[in-house]
C-alpha cells in the first residue's frame, strides 16, 4: 500500500511540471499583447490628423482650446474624454436664398433670388458661434442678406436692376454694397465668416410691375425709333437740297457754254454774212430770196399769188446778173465755197439738232443746184 502511494504521488509530481509552465507563458503573452492593445488605442486616441484643407479645434471637456491646429499632418492631443477634435472645412461654398419680395425707391416690388459664396475664416470663432454647424451658418447668412437686401434696394429705383438703358442698370453696385453690408454683421457678430460674393441670379416681376416695364420699354423704343426717323428725315432734306444745288450749278454751266457757243456762232455766222455781202450784194439777196422759199415751201404746197408778190420775185424775174461776167462767177464761186466752209466749222462746234431735210421745190432749185463751187481766192474788198 505504501508503495503504491509512493509510486501515484511521485507520478503526480511529474504530470503537472508542464502544465504550470505554459500557463505563466500563455499569462505573460497575453500581458504582452493586452499593453499592445492600449498602446495603440492610447496612441489613436492621442493623435489626430489634419488635410490640407482643414483646421482643428482641440476641445478640453467640450471648452475650445486655443491655438488652432491650421497645418497638415499628424498631431497629438490628450486622449479622450479629456480633450477631443472638432474639425472645421475652410473651403469655399456656395448657398442660394429663396425668391424674396423686396421694394424698390420708387415703390415698385420686385422678387430677388440671390446666391452667395462664403468660407470659414476663423475656425475657433466659428466653433464659439456655430458649434460647428454649417447649416446653422447657412441660416444666419440667409436671414442677414434678406433683411439687408431692402434697405440697399430702398436707394435704387427700379431701372438700376431693369432697363432698356445699360448705363442705368447697377446691378454689381447693390451686389457689392450687400455683400459689405452682411460681412459688417458678421464681423460684429464674430461668427468667424466671411461672404466673398453676393450676386443675384434672378428677377421677378409680379403681373402689375411687368405691365409698367413693358410699357415703359416700348415707349423707350418708340423715342429711339422716332429719333432715327428724324435723323432720317434730316438726311433726306439734306440730300436732296444739296442735290438741286448741284443741279442748279450743272444746268447754269451748260446754259453758260451754250450761250456762249451760240453767241460765237452767231458772230462767225454774222461774219461769213457780212462777206458774202459784200462780195456780191445781188446774188447775195438772191440766194438768200430762195433760200426763204425752200424753207417755207414743202413738197406737196400748193400757193396761188400774184406775179408781182416781191417775196417770190427771184421765181418769176430773172435776175440782172443773168450773164454774170469773169469777176462775178469767180465771187459767186468764192462765197459758195466760204458758205460751205463756214457750215462745216459751225457744224463741228456747235451741232444743231437734226431736223428732217425739206425737198427742193422743182420749180426753184437751192443754190446748191444752181452753181457749183470751184476753188477760188476771194478778192480783197
Amino acid at each position: 500500500m505504501s508503495d503504491h502511494h509512493h509510486h501515484h504521488g511521485h507520478c503526480h509530481c511529474h504530470s503537472h511540471d508542464p502544465e504550470n509552465k505554459l500557463s505563466w507563458k500563455t499569462y505573460i503573452f497575453r500581458i504582452v499583447f493586452s499593453l499592445l492593445i492600449i498602446a495603440i488605442v492610447l496612441a489613436y486616441g492621442m493623435s489626430y490628423q489634419v488635410s490640407e484643407y482643414e483646421n482643428v479645434v482641440v476641445t478640453r471637456f467640450d471648452r475650445p482650446m486655443e491655438p488652432v491646429t491650421t497645418e497638415a499632418g499628424l498631431h497629438f492631443k490628450l486622449p479622450w474624454p479629456i480633450d477631443q477634435v472638432r474639425v472645421v472645412d475652410m473651403r469655399k461654398r456656395i448657398y442660394e436664398t429663396p425668391l424674396v419680395s423686396n421694394q424698390t425707391k420708387d415703390d415698385k416690388t420686385v422678387m430677388l433670388k440671390t446666391y452667395m459664396m462664403w468660407r470659414v475664416c476663423d475656425a475657433l470663432k466659428f466653433i464659439r458661434a456655430f458649434g460647428g454647424d454649417v447649416e446653422a451658418a447657412e441660416k444666419n447668412l440667409e436671414s442677414s442678406v434678406v433683411g439687408l437686401k431692402n434697405p440697399v434696394l430702398g436707394d435704387y429705383p427700379m431701372s438700376a436692376l431693369i432697363s432698356v438703358n445699360g448705363t442705368e442698370v447697377k446691378i454689381p453696385e447693390i451686389e457689392k454694397r450687400i455683400c459689405d453690408s452682411v460681412n459688417e454683421v458678421l464681423k460684429e457678430k464674430d461668427s468667424g465668416i466671411e461672404v466673398l460674393q453676393i450676386g443675384i441670379k434672378r428677377i421677378s416681376l409680379p403681373e402689375t410691375n411687368m405691365k409698367d416695364i413693358v410699357a415703359k420699354m416700348r415707349t423707350n423704343r418708340g423715342l429711339e425709333a422716332s429719333k432715327i426717323a428724324q435723323k432720317g428725315r434730316r438726311d433726306v432734306e439734306a440730300i436732296t437740297k444739296q442735290a438741286e444745288v448741284d443741279a442748279q450749278q450743272i444746268i447754269a454751266q451748260g446754259i453758260n457754254e451754250a450761250t456762249k457757243i451760240t453767241q460765237q456762232a452767231d458772230a462767225e455766222a454774222m461774219t461769213i454774212t457780212a462777206s458774202v455781202h459784200q462780195l456780191d450784194p445781188e446774188f447775195y439777196e438772191f440766194w438768200k430770196a430762195m433760200s426763204t422759199i425752200q424753207k417755207t415751201i414743202g413738197p406737196r404746197t400748193t400757193l396761188i399769188l400774184k406775179h408781182d408778190s416781191s417775196v417770190f420775185s427771184p421765181i418769176f424775174q430773172m435776175p440782172k446778173w443773168s450773164k454774170p461776167s469773169e469777176a462775178t462767177q469767180a465771187n459767186i464761186q468764192a462765197a459758195e465755197q466760204i458758205l460751205n466752209q463756214s457750215e462745216e466749222k459751225i457744224s463741228g462746234a456747235a451741232p444743231a439738232q437734226p431736223s428732217a431735210p425739206a425737198p427742193a421745190q422743182p420749180s426753184a432749185p437751192a443754190p446748191a443746184q444752181l452753181f457749183t463751187p470751184v476753188p477760188a481766192q476771194i478778192p480783197a474788198p
